[in-house]
């Protein structure tokens, strides 16, 4: 049987275009690191695949885990830690010596306000702050910006895979007892709904002030602040940001149907995002709108307002913008930017991607709590011992 030095393990289905830009950059830094062909040295499963892939883990030596908030959540994430973990056990038990086969990467750190977790074992450590902090993903998808942070990052993993690489050599007789199901009760169950509420206009219903017309459509739903730079529209940039957290998502304009009674029973299962464009709070009717969703919204509620640095004529009446949005966001608008639930004049797409996960990832954290006067949720055995529990965001 081939053996390889590592097995990526992640969330499949979110992110995969980073995940296999991560994959491939590893394995080159590995390979050159080790000697080694870049083709020998990782192993992933099947990004289609729900399913934990014990024929490929066989073949590798350490466990690479991509933690996210979501990661202890998905039944082949922790069927693939548990066999490792396992392994490792059975390794000690045989020589006494230990192995360093599970190395935890921060892909998506936990949310701000929730609950501190215990600590993963054994995670990856650099030296700069922004990979805790913002995680291997967004250090990824800002390109060159922070491309001499992760490339530490890789470095860092090439070089401690390189150590290890005998660390965990194969076991004969071993045999995987770890269950491969899925946990049950609120962490399997719980799956927040997204309802976008889009507050903008057509363009034959903007402001007269309001001159640069290519920023929008027919209709509110076809407003694209980003523009020429990222031409598609923002409710395409939200829907592909929500099905790479997996979240269902629901778009209306601000007079849109209102969300229908029944639809949830549980006010927790909904989480809203208003988008706002600053122009459109400058309308009379909008703005009274506006108002009625300030005083009525949750606090949970995530407002984020797209200003692009590219648009001067929105530049040039930041101040009118800013008050119009004052009067009709009152209570919104006093948490300010330091608030990730509230973000106001985000100036381009990427900083407006990352501000709308950190509000995803804090709404997924909030439903997958475990009140708790419940029992807690049937995992596979032993999988979770040294995995940090979800925590609940604190709006």
């Amino acid at each position: 049987m081939k053996r390889y030095l590592f097995f990526l393990s992640h969330v499949r289905g979110a992110d995969e275009e980073w995940v296999a830009t991560f994959f491939r950059d590893l394995c080159s830094a590995v390979a050159a690191r080790t000697g080694l062909s870049p083709g020998m040295v990782g192993l992933r499963g099947d990004p289609a695949s729900r399913e934990p892939s014990l024929d490929l883990m066989r073949q590798a030596g350490v466990l690479i885990a991509l933690r996210t908030p979501q990661y202890a959540t998905r039944s082949y994430c922790a069927a693939e830690w548990e066999f490792f973990r396992e392994r490792r056990e059975v390794y000690w038990s045989r020589t006494g010596q230990s192995a360093d086969a599970l190395i935890p990467v921060t892909w998506i750190p936990p949310a701000t306000g929730t609950r501190p977790a215990p600590d993963w074992p054994d995670p990856l450590r650099v030296q700069d702050p922004a990979y805790e902090r913002d995680g291997l993903l967004h250090l990824l998808r800002l390109g060159t910006r922070y491309r001499a942070v992760y490339q530490a990052v890789v470095q860092a993993l090439a070089d401690r895979l390189a150590v290890v690489q005998k660390d965990l050599p194969e076991l004969p007789g071993f045999t995987f007892s770890g269950s491969a199901a899925a946990p049950t009760g609120p962490a399997a169950a719980a799956r927040a709904r997204l309802e976008v509420v889009v507050a903008s206009a057509a363009s034959d219903e903007l402001p007269s002030e309001r001159h640069s017309r290519e920023f929008y459509g027919p209709s509110p739903l076809d407003w694209s602040p980003y523009s020429p730079d990222r031409p598609r529209s923002l409710v395409t940039l939200v829907e592909e940001t929500a099905a790479d957290l997996e979240f269902p998502s629901r778009v209306v304009p601000l007079d849109g149907p209102a969300e229908d009674p029944g639809a949830t029973r549980d006010e927790r299962e909904r989480f809203v995002v208003l988008l706002v464009d600053a122009w459109t709070a400058t309308l009379q009717r909008q703005q009274r709108l506006l108002a009625e969703l300030d005083g009525r919204s949750p606090g949970s509620t995530a407002v984020l307002e797209p200003r692009s640095s590219g648009d001067a004529e929105s530049t040039e009446h930041a101040r009118a913008l800013d008050a119009a949005l004052d009067q009709a966001l009152p209570r919104f608008r006093q948490a300010g930017s330091a608030d990730q639930l509230r973000r106001w004049r985000l100036p381009d797409a990427e900083q407006f991607t990352t501000a709308l996960r950190r509000a995803l990832v804090a709404a997924q954290n909030d439903a997958m709590k475990t009140p708790a006067d419940d029992p807690p949720a049937d995992v596979p055995v032993g999988s979770f011992d040294s995995f940090p529990q979800l925590g609940r965001f604190s709006s």
